[in-house]
């Protein structure tokens, strides 16, 4: 359900369900949240900005704790570097994003990812 955010969304919680359930783990901390949007208790605002390197040394959760991104669907690209980076640093990160090979966030999310699962709805 698209909210009054423009191309920010809330993810399903049913989508949430579905990845902790396959990755054994709760997610401990939302990356891209908002007010509206925040999908746990610990969460980085757009005001706070996941985009900035202080949070990858700020120990909200512990490292291989599993992390949610649902970035703006506009421009992910450079979250889905961040969240690279952070996965780099022995977080968990698991996202939602369109489903478009094209794109070179898809790209750069190929060549680092552990596991891409493509979700129909």
């Amino acid at each position: 359900m698209k909210n009054s955010l423009g191309d920010n969304w809330r993810t399903p919680p049913e989508v949430i369900d579905f990845i902790e359930c396959k990755l054994g783990a709760k997610i401990k901390l939302d990356l891209c949240s908002s007010d509206e949007n925040a999908i746990c208790d610990f969460n980085i605002s757009e005001s706070d900005n996941f985009l900035d390197d202080k949070w990858l040394d700020s120990f909200l959760i512990d490292h291989g704790d599993l992390c949610w991104m649902n970035p703006p669907y506009s421009n992910p690209l450079p979250y889905v570097k961040q969240a690279i980076k952070w996965s780099k640093h022995g977080y968990a990160v698991a996202g939602i994003l369109n489903h478009d090979t094209s794109t070179k966030w898809f790209v750069e999310l190929k060549k680092s990812a552990a596991l891409i699962i493509p979700i129909s709805g």
